[in-house]
């Protein structure tokens, strides 16, 4: 509660900032938005994004698309989180963006950004090998590790999703040549836990579901977004849509 009444007094300063030359009519075209037409944020989102100069103007920009996308999410939807990634200056929240643009881009799918794997190209056979290899390789079982990824698929499946791996496929194959003994290799729970997220999306297979889902990029850490609940993903509240008195308010809000 208290981050909401922040962010709607930092739109209040938004509106209050910003003068006609930057969007004309601001006050006018936010008092006259409705949810009944979606496009008509994302637009003006646009509008006060290209001339955005202070935290303030940013933020409304934000809110914005950030409500079309939830109003919409079919229509807007993808195209609010990537406007919303391409102002976003935290590393982390882009990467989470985007992620969220490739689900609903491309439905729940197991899937990196650059297309190479996607859920219905992969081999239940290889999914199981890749996930044995990370089970063995856990145990210090390097040598079986390595004998589950002759399996036909295993190896390009496991470069496909090396960034799940500190180090990269690279790295892990090197370990597996090292830890043949029985010695479990020393791994931070870090490590761990992105070796059981990627196993566990790839034996949940075709009846996976968002939580099982693996979005990773470049090493980054494991990041889980649910396009079920887009509106809590954009930090908007679709009950409070109509902007009146420097406020965004319910539909049913009486005027002061």
């Amino acid at each position: 509660m208290k981050r909401r009444k922040t962010i709607l007094i930092m739109l209040a300063g938004a509106v209050i900032g910003m003068t006609g030359a930057d969007v004309p009519r601001l006050n006018e075209r936010l008092a006259a938005l409705r949810p009944s037409n979606p496009l008509a944020y994302f637009e003006l989102g646009e509008e006060v994004a290209d001339g955005a100069t202070s935290i303030e103007e940013r933020t409304l920009a934000r809110t914005l698309f950030g409500l079309a996308g939830a109003l919409d999410r079919d229509r807007f939807g993808r195209s609010a989180c990537l406007a919303l990634a391409d102002i976003e200056e935290d590393a982390a929240q882009k990467r989470r963006l985007l992620a969220l643009a490739d689900l609903l881009d491309d439905g729940t799918s197991l899937r990196r950004r650059d297309g190479r794997t996607q859920r219905k190209s992969i081999d239940p056979a290889a999914a199981f090998a890749v996930a044995q290899a990370l089970h063995e390789y856990r145990q210090g079982s390097g040598t079986r590790a390595l004998r589950a990824l002759e399996q036909a698929g295993a190896m390009e499946l496991l470069n496909a999703y090396d960034d799940a791996l500190r180090g990269g496929a690279r790295r892990f194959l090197e370990d597996c040549e090292l830890y043949r003994s029985g010695d479990p290799p020393a791994l931070s729970a870090d490590d761990v836990s992105r070796m059981l997220h990627l196993e566990a999306a790839l034996l949940a297979g075709a009846d996976r579901t968002w939580t099982d889902e693996l979005l990773l990029t470049d090493g980054a850490t494991l990041i889980e977004v649910d396009p079920d609940q887009i509106a809590e993903s954009l930090h908007v509240d679709v009950n409070r849509p109509v902007y009146r008195d420097g406020r965004w308010r319910e539909m049913t809000e009486r005027r002061r």
